[in-house]
């Protein structure tokens, strides 16, 4: 589905199982536990294509414009062990890539950033009150 790019950003090998198994959960989690269990190695694997496109793009516009470029997204995308900047690491070592991740009120994000940096908490409703 990538094309011809794909191995560059390591579409075409299989992750490691604990990884594999992490990411199930992360989505597991982030859709209110409400997804059935047989379509989450599917959203994992457009979590893999829409960090490859990311991380595609930011070179691109990296070639095109000299830099720099940000690239604002979520942090799950935004993680430095597999996000995209994992993944603009590993199609082009020599890019300098810096992860902002996003907190509230004194909650980490999962993963891995260059920094974090934590906002007040929203009063907000219960995204998932809706699958209760």
């Amino acid at each position: 589905m990538f094309g011809p790019d794909a191995a560059r950003f390591g579409l075409t090998e299989e992750l490691p199982s604990d990884e594999r198994a992490a990411r199930m959960d992360l989505q597991w989690r982030a859709h209110c536990e409400a997804l059935p269990a047989e379509t989450l190695p599917k959203m994992v694997a457009i979590q893999r294509l829409r960090d490859a496109l990311l991380a595609q793009v930011a070179l691109q516009a990296l070639t095109d414009t000299g830099g720099p470029v940000v690239v604002i997204t979520g942090n799950g995308h935004a993680r430095t062990d597999w996000g995209v900047p994992a993944l603009i690491k590993r199609a082009d070592g020599d890019a300098q890539v810096f992860a902002l991740g996003q907190a509230e009120a004194g909650l980490l994000p999962e993963g891995t950033f260059d920094a974090v940096l934590d906002a007040p908490g929203v009063d907000r409703p219960d995204p998932c009150a809706a699958f209760r």
